[in-house]
């Protein structure tokens, strides 16, 4: 949430109706904004993915529960109902949705409990107070809490006993909070009176900052989620100037990518109010959520096809098919709020194809399809199964349940399900618009054609034959990784597990290669660790398009290295290509050699 909003939402309640002037700016790709319900001003919101609900806090102190369901979200209102009041001023909300649980934090630092069975408004338990205003992470399998507060301090809470034990502190002001789910690493921003678009990387075992992502001037992020459950990148909400930017923050490339732009209500050339507070991801990372200051907006990701569009193939997970070059390869480096950023990028690893199932139902007429590929040889039909979910609507809790997706005979035919036959019925299914999933293997173009049926008649030839196909470069090969040797500073090689002892000057090179015949390279890194869980960047570096890397000798740094003090050294030295799967990068590969230093004249901490 935005806290520094907090006593503007207070004092400018009476400016509720001026938020119909709020605009949003986002790419064509996705969904407009749905305003799912109205209510007061939201300052914490919860996804819920066992019962398919939104839970949320807002001004009145009261927790509501919001009802999710494929028609509410494509022709809202949903219906709204209140869980439990006095919460007083929330500040964050986590769900444990298998618990039946909801943990609230307010701006006095109580943490309250709150039963989310009941039929009725509840009142909450309290568990712990004097815990700072803070951002909130659920971790139930150790039955604890982690937060942050403004002082700087990040804290770790029993959600028995309420015990605080700090896990780290850091000198700028604290206000959002993300941790991994391996809890290894928390992801906070930092703030100051200027604001400093911070994201901080903190190592929750040594409490030290590792890795920084940072914004525009006069910026300050005020709300973090992760993109989805592969955990390589970051939602951000960022408060600059008065607006809010939707920004997503790759934490494998450190890139940063405008999703979309939330402008604030002026009067008189003076900004009021600012109407995005805070969101939550569902765990396929196909909605986002959003609470404002009068409503409950989702945002869809996933690319959807407009009304009337004939278009057949619509992307390959988030690259669209019209980013995806002749050759086969995907470019989204250029486009306005593209949700995966990426240059000159072959595919690889299983294709989530996404397809214009209502088209080819409503405008082809079209009850079944085929997809084909030819990987080069003739085609061939695609005999795939894969696990999709469809809304159940069925009391007492409607839900999600997963359904078989496979061909209906032997030659690869699928058959289109009716609730293609509407875009308000599209959603039952998840992910929507999902065609075909598919695993590749060889490297090389793969083309993919579509044939679709009129129960057995072949009726293709309604689709314009430029639409029918869809082409891929696949680059399955990793990269060529060797950390071939350590060099001391008179070009001595320093064998694994040899100890450098004093006499030696405190320098090292690293003899690399890191290579790959196809072009194909991203970015590389080499790491020291030593210690009690201390590291350090010794050398790293970004390829164009079409370079092929480096091989021995390549020594790097060129002004070369030194340690910090005296312990075992382990180095590691990883790369990554481009090659995508339509969601992240997928292809790296790494080498180590450890050894002793112990000439440098300090000892570890």
């Amino acid at each position: 949430m935005f806290r520094i909003l907090t006593e503007k939402l207070k004092r400018g309640r009476w400016l509720q109706g001026l938020l119909v002037c709020a605009v949003l700016q986002a790419a064509a790709v996705h969904g407009v904004t749905i305003d799912l319900a109205k209510t007061a001003a939201v300052h914490a919101i919860a996804y819920d993915d066992v019962a398919n609900r939104l839970y949320f806090a807002d001004e009145t102190g009261a927790l509501k529960r919001l009802d999710l369901t494929p028609q509410c979200e494509a022709t809202p209102p949903c219906q709204v109902s209140t869980v439990a009041t006095g919460l007083g001023a929330p500040a964050d909300i986590e769900v444990n949705s298998a618990a039946g649980l909801a943990y609230v934090i307010n701006s006095d630092g109580i943490l309250w409990k709150v039963d989310l069975n009941a039929n009725t408004p509840v009142t909450p338990v309290q568990i712990a107070r004097g815990l700072g205003v803070a951002d909130l992470v659920l971790a139930p399998e150790i039955n604890a809490a982690f937060g942050c507060e403004t002082r700087g301090d990040i804290w770790r809470v029993d959600l028995s006993t309420g015990t605080k034990t700090v896990l780290a502190h850091l000198p700028n002001n604290l206000h959002a909070l993300t941790v991994n789910a391996a809890r290894t690493f928390a992801y906070v921003s930092t703030g100051n009176a200027l604001g400093s678009g911070i994201i901080n990387e903190v190592d929750l075992t040594t409490g030290k900052v590792t890795r920084t992502f940072g914004f525009a001037r006069f910026a300050s992020v005020g709300s973090l989620a992760w993109t989805d459950s592969s955990e390589h990148a970051l939602y951000a909400l960022v408060f600059n100037t008065g607006n809010v930017d939707l920004v997503r923050v790759d934490l494998v490339t450190s890139e940063t990518t405008q999703v979309a732009h939330f402008n604030s209500i002026l009067s008189g050339g003076r900004q009021i109010i600012t109407p995005v507070l805070s969101l939550a991801v569902n765990p396929s990372g196909s909605g986002l959520y959003l609470g404002g200051y009068n409503s409950v907006l989702r945002f869809p990701l996933s690319l959807s096809p407009a009304p009337g569009d004939k278009t057949v193939f619509l992307s390959i997970g988030n690259i669209p098919s019209t980013s995806i070059s002749p050759a086969g390869l995907a470019n989204t480096a250029s486009i306005p709020g593209a949700v995966f950023k990426v240059s000159d990028s072959p595919f690889g690893g299983t294709l989530d194809i996404f397809g214009n199932l209502t088209a080819l139902k409503n405008i082809y007429g079209a009850d079944r399809y085929q997809i084909l590929v030819q990987k080069p040889g003739p085609f061939v039909p695609i005999q795939a199964s894969w696990t999709a979910y469809h809304w159940n609507q069925s009391p007492p809790l409607p839900h999600y349940e997963p359904r078989l997706v496979a061909p209906i005979d032997s030659v690869g035919t699928y058959m289109i399900p009716p609730e293609y036959g509407s875009p308000a019925t599209a959603p039952f299914w998840s992910p929507t618009y999902l065609m075909m999933r598919y695993p590749t293997t060889d490297n090389g173009p793969y083309t993919f054609k579509i044939q679709i049926f009129s129960g057995t008649k072949n009726i293709t030839f309604k689709i314009p034959l430029a639409l029918r196909t869809l082409t891929v470069l696949v680059d399955n090969t990793p990269p060529v990784v060797t950390l071939n040797s350590v060099q001391d500073s008179n070009g001595n090689v320093v064998s694994p597990c040899d100890i450098v002892l004093t006499g030696v000057p405190n320098l090292f090179k690293f003899d690399l290669t890191v290579s790959d015949p196809n072009g194909h390279l991203l970015d590389y890194r080499l790491s020291a660790l030593w210690g009690r869980n201390q590291s350090a960047t010794v050398g790293s570096g970004t390829f164009n398009s079409g370079d092929p890397g480096f091989s021995s000798p390549h020594l790097a740094p060129a002004a070369g290295w030194m340690a910090s003090c005296n312990c075992a050294h382990l180095f590691t030295l990883q790369a990554t290509k481009r090659t995508i799967n339509g969601y992240t990068h997928i292809l790296s590969a790494s080498s180590s050699e450890a050894i002793t230093i112990n000439n440098t004249g300090n000892s570890c901490p």
